[in-house]
């Protein structure tokens, strides 16, 4: 409803970063498990999913806007929070690590996700839910 209800022009830099980004993590994943991907599947996956990546960049503009509308924010205490969280779900010592780790290089990122959470239970808060029988 957020996309639909705001059609607002997205820089094509940064639907290609995102693109580009996303496809990326998917090689990676792929690489991972043994598999890879053909150049010409991943230029028909790149086009496929092009438009999901213009709509997650305007997905995050929209957020952004209601965030600092709504004066939400992540504070440090958040972060250590999830941080915790995510190290007592760790299996292992390793796995702890890497959590540790990746809270340490990836804070801008965790911080980032930890907002658009905060905002998305914002507007479920806010939302007004009819009954479709009822409408």
């Amino acid at each position: 409803a957020l996309l639909a209800a705001n059609k607002i022009p997205v820089p094509p830099t940064l639907a290609e970063h995102h693109l580009e980004h996303s496809l990326e993590r998917l090689t990676r994943r792929l690489a991972g498990s043994g598999r890879g991907l053909p150049e010409a599947e991943l230029a028909t996956l790149r086009e496929k999913i092009k438009p999901q990546a213009e709509n997650q960049v305007r997905l995050q503009f929209i957020l952004s806007r209601i965030a600092a509308a709504e004066k939400i924010e992540v504070t440090d205490e958040d972060v250590n929070v999830e941080k915790v969280r995510n190290v007592e779900r760790a299996e292992s010592d390793e796995q702890k690590k890497d959590v540790e780790r990746f809270f340490e290089e990836s804070g801008d990122d965790v911080r980032a996700a930890l907002r658009e959470r905060k905002v998305l239970t914002f507007i479920r808060g806010a939302a007004k839910i009819a009954d479709a029988k009822a409408a």
